[in-house]
């Protein structure tokens, strides 16, 4: 036999299990290493507040409508501060910055809205996410649901997170760590916790839903996106003048999906897309539209208004079960439709 044909065998050396035992250990130590890193991260999240970017990743079960808002850019755009600030039409807000002596809207990035319909009703609940001082935003709430309803919040637990509420009220207050506040009902609130933590499984990305809110949300600083349900259209007796309700409600009824996004900065950029059942409906919608945009253009007092430009910037287009509506208009064109609008709503009061 050959000298050292192989390790440890004609060689009058013993077998070592050294390098094994390095290598397990350096593996397990690498192991470790990761789950702490990877707790910490989960823990941090949780505490300091885990809210996504995507509020697809935490919309409660059976949500109909996602609404996102880019609050920091809305606020600082021009059309904003002009149409808004300029007019005091966030005189509210202001009231209740100097009431509670806290300003949510300097504290807020993004605000999400989910809307679920229960029954004949909706359920709403609304997401901030930011950075906030829990304890100042706390006593807000408290001292506004006091001055409001009479009623003290009390301190309380809601999966694992601060919360305020009240037993005679099904509204809750939840607190994810300092980046995260939930505002609804006590039912929903959970809903939304409980896939911050990943315990539930998250809306399918593949729905209607969910399709829709990404295709209207890239770049964009208001996002809508809605499903409809059925007899909806049966609502629009209610917001319109009962002429108008009869016009409409034969297209409305066919109308079962709607998306919108907003992009505000020097001026306001519009998107909308609307989503019909039938092909034959986005049709005749589409052709509806067209002509009362026709007869708008040609009515001859609106041509010598400041509406004029803004109607000649409407884009419509349909394609198969869809019709999609396009404006962009700067600030000072949205002001003066919105004087005209005025005006014409105040002749209609005299009449």
């Amino acid at each position: 036999m050959q000298k050292g044909t192989s390790a440890g065998l004609g060689s009058g050396r013993r077998p070592t299990l050294r390098p094994v035992k390095k290598t397990l250990a350096l593996t397990a130590s690498a192991v470790l290493l990761a789950v702490a890193i990877a707790a910490s991260a989960y823990f941090l999240l949780i505490e300091r507040g885990g809210l996504p970017d995507d509020p697809i990743l935490i919309a409660p079960e059976d949500t109909s409508v996602i609404l996102r808002a880019d609050v920091k850019r809305v606020v600082r755009s021009e059309v904003f501060q002009k149409l808004v600030e300029g007019r005091g039409l966030d005189a509210a807000v202001k009231e209740l910055a100097e009431e509670c002596g806290y300003d949510f809207v300097r504290a807020v990035d993004e605000l999400f809205v989910f809307v679920r319909p229960e029954g004949e009703t909706n359920t709403i609940a609304l997401v901030g996410a930011g950075r906030f001082d829990v304890e100042a935003a706390s006593r807000c709430f408290k001292t506004r649901m006091e001055s409001d309803a009479s009623l003290e919040l009390e301190e309380m637990t809601l999966e694992g997170f601060r919360a305020l509420g009240h037993e005679s009220i099904r509204a809750r207050v939840a607190f994810v760590g300092s980046r995260g506040i939930v505002l609804g009902e006590e039912p929903m609130v959970i809903d939304i916790l409980k896939r911050v933590r990943g315990e539930i499984p998250r809306l399918d990305k593949d729905s209607h839903l969910a399709k829709l809110y990404r295709r209207m949300s890239p770049r964009r600083d208001l996002v809508l996106a809605a499903e409809l349900p059925k007899g909806w259209h049966l609502a629009a007796h209610d917001v319109l003048e009962p002429r108008h309700a009869y016009e409409l409600a034969p297209t409305l009824m066919h109308l079962h999906e709607f998306g919108l996004g907003l992009t505000l900065r020097e001026e306001l950029s519009f998107g909308s897309v609307l989503v019909f059942d039938e092909e034959a409906e986005s049709a005749r919608a589409h052709e509806a539209a067209e002509r009362t945009l026709d007869a708008m253009k040609k009515n001859f007092f609106l041509s010598l208004t400041p509406v004029a430009p803004a109607l000649a910037a409407i884009q419509l287009e349909r394609e198969g079960k869809e019709v999609r509506v396009g404006l962009e208009l700067t600030a000072e064109q949205i002001a003066d439709v919105a004087r005209v609008a005025k005006a014409l709503g105040e002749d209609d009061e005299k009449e």
